[in-house]
């Protein structure tokens, strides 16, 4: 790309290009400054509403004592 940038000066972009088989397209993509690295997004936040480990404990025994087996967890 540096070729290209050197004969711009002289016949202008189009006619650079063309005379080294080079995409304008790729000529400008080269020029351009890449942008800056966005940090990941943090994890989310735990709701309110969340139940403690002791509870999903309770929870999951209950939903999968004999007597709610069968049913679904709406159900229950």
């Amino acid at each position: 790309m540096t070729v290209v940038s050197e004969l711009t000066s002289q016949f202008g972009v189009a006619a650079a290009c063309q005379a080294l088989a080079v995409p304008r397209s790729s000529f400008y993509r080269s020029r351009q400054v890449p942008s800056p690295k966005v940090d990941p997004p943090s994890p989310p936040k735990p709701s309110p509403r969340e139940l403690s480990e002791e509870e999903q404990s309770v929870v999951r025994e209950t939903l999968n004592s004999p007597r709610f087996r069968d049913q679904a967890p709406r159900e229950v």
